[in-house]
């Protein structure tokens, strides 16, 4: 299980950055950014869940590194 946890981050990390791009191309009015955080600002919504994703992914690699390590 340790094995597959530092994937599952990396693909969190990936499937965020899918919905924001296709939530920008769909051109809506107000962004939902988590839970009831909005905004109108199309790059506030781009910077903030391209954060979240680098997070995720960067907590991924860092945990796949460890793992393959020892």
């Amino acid at each position: 299980m340790r094995k597959i946890i530092p994937y599952l981050y990396i693909a969190f990390g990936l499937i965020i950055l899918v919905d924001t791009a296709t939530q920008v191309l769909a051109n809506k009015q107000v962004y939902k950014i988590i839970f009831s955080w909005q905004t109108e600002s199309r790059l506030v919504f781009i910077l903030v869940k391209s954060l979240f994703a680098f997070v995720f992914m960067f907590y991924g690699y860092n945990r796949l590194r460890l793992v393959k390590n020892k």
